[in-house]
């Protein structure tokens, strides 16, 4: 839902008409379930992040139970080897495609793009996402993601929907300080007529310390406050001494 918001620009003026979770609402951590992953590497890709979104779509493959590929998977992973130019790799996952019956046709135009930079350049979603993926390497750090989506706009200002990302996890987090610090960056860079709603909303919420009746931001900022100071359930038969780890 999220993804769907930023892709139409409404994240910022609807995030919080809907249910958050927390921090892991926007991009979630690695699951291996088989399925928790797809939007998450979908988002990445999206935004830019192209590593990341090969690393989360790889890890879903492996984990599938019978040792079978994925179509959809091995989509992806051809598509982010095609925009960071390791065409041999994606050679390869265009050989399997292409004995596939839903994939061939899209293979077969795939591969005629191989080796031609300028094509690639000129193509409307791997010509962008080359534009505005990371150009160099860097440790990867889930509970960083903030930093990493501010460093991803920085390197491309350009890309708006992480700009909204980048300011919606400051939110998720409670990060007033940083949410207050980089509004001048939506006000430079957002390209809106006025500020959204969502921001006007979190804005004023800090202003007055959370006293504002009926304030989307700061019912979700009570609410997370109340979940933690409410104490996890013990595990059955262990006691009440037991601590839960994830």
């Amino acid at each position: 839902m999220n993804l769907a918001l930023a892709m139409k620009r409404q994240l910022a003026e609807r995030m919080f008409d809907f249910y958050q979770s927390g921090e892991d609402a926007l991009l979630m951590p690695m699951i291996r379930d088989l399925t928790s992953d797809l939007p998450t590497a979908e988002a990445f890709y999206r935004l830019g992040m192209v590593n990341s979104a090969q690393r989360y779509m790889f890890d879903v493959q492996e984990s599938i139970l019978n040792y079978r590929k994925s179509g959809r998977c091995e989509k992806r992973l051809a598509e982010c080897a095609i925009i960071n130019g390791k065409y041999a790799v994606a050679k390869k996952h265009l050989a399997l495609l292409k004995k596939s019956l839903f994939y061939r046709a899209w293979a077969e135009d795939a591969e005629t793009y191989l080796y031609k930079e300028s094509r690639i350049n000129a193509h409307p979603e791997w010509g962008r996402l080359r534009r505005l993926r990371f150009k160099e390497d860097f440790l990867f750090s889930y509970p960083e993601m903030d930093k990493m989506l501010g460093r991803l706009f920085v390197n491309n200002p350009d890309n708006k929907m992480a700009l909204d990302y980048f300011m919606g996890q400051l939110m998720l987090k409670g990060d007033v300080q940083g949410f207050m610090q980089y509004m001048g960056w939506v006000q430079q860079y957002g390209g809106y007529r006025q500020m959204p709603k969502g921001y006007q909303d979190a804005v004023m919420c800090i202003q007055r310390h959370g006293d504002l009746p009926g304030s989307k931001y700061g019912d979700y900022v009570k609410r997370k406050i109340q979940e933690s100071l409410t104490p996890s359930p013990s595990p059955k038969g262990e006691g009440s001494k037991v601590k839960n780890e994830e």
